[in-house]
């Protein structure tokens, strides 16, 4: 199994953001970089398989969370 891992992205007392990543360190100064804000990640402790995870992802969107399926092609973080 690819660990990949569920995250939120929070500004101020805000979820910015939700996503999946392999590298939380690169996510999180993507995310600070594209938000000019600052702000910090929570990585969800359990790692889940990339179809789960795409799943979730969808879920979040659902709820109204900002995620790569619903902010557009600017905010894609990419899966290394």
């Amino acid at each position: 199994m690819n660990e990949t891992y569920r995250y939120f992205f929070w500004v101020g007392g805000d979820i910015a953001y939700a996503g999946l990543t392999r590298d939380a360190e690169r996510s999180e100064r993507e995310l600070r970089e594209k938000f000019d804000k600052g702000g910090h990640i929570f990585v969800l402790r359990r790692p889940v398989d990339v179809t789960d995870g795409l799943k979730w992802e969808r879920r979040q969107g659902r709820f109204g969370r900002p995620t790569r399926h619903t902010v557009g092609r600017d905010m894609r973080i990419r899966m290394r």
